[in-house]
């Protein structure tokens, strides 16, 4: 009863501690499973090699994603260095903290979004060329080269 009158007298608000906690762990709950299903749904759709340098992308899909392993707490992040322009659009790129460890500096990873172009003919394969580095340092760093295999 204590904490319902001092939230009503601090805040206007008709609830208690609990109603504000429950609240809150619902949101935290609602984020983590949209993270997820966008994780989920990003790997969909397309067949990964064992080292992660060749993608099997089908001739019905307009999208795919790219994932490499990065770690953003030692400031390295991954860029999309090199890709066709006018096959591929970059749509997005999002970095999901490590899901099975609480350890800290553990690496996650970061899903790299692209569209296909509508209209344009497919080639039998398209290189795409990362680099890990520091956004404030020159550019060189650590490259990768991503190979698109469309079927």
């Amino acid at each position: 009863m204590a904490s319902h009158t001092f939230l009503t007298k601090l805040y206007g608000w008709e609830y208690s501690w609990d109603d504000v906690l429950n609240n809150l762990f619902e949101g935290i709950v609602m984020n983590y499973l949209i993270g997820l299903c966008v994780f989920v749904l990003s790997a969909c759709g397309h067949t990964v090699s064992d080292d992660g340098s060749t993608y099997q992308v089908l001739a019905s899909q307009t999208t795919f994603a790219v994932t490499l392993q990065s770690n953003a707490t030692t400031g390295y992040q991954w860029f999309a260095k090199q890709y066709d322009h006018s096959l591929l659009t970059l749509s997005s790129s999002h970095y999901l903290p490590p899901t099975n460890t609480k350890r800290m500096g553990a690496p996650g990873q970061i899903v790299f979004n692209f569209i296909i172009k509508p209209g344009v003919a497919r080639p039998k394969s398209a290189p795409i060329q990362f680099v890990y580095k520091r956004p404030w340092e020159p550019n060189t760093g650590t490259e990768k080269t991503v190979t698109i295999n469309f079927q």
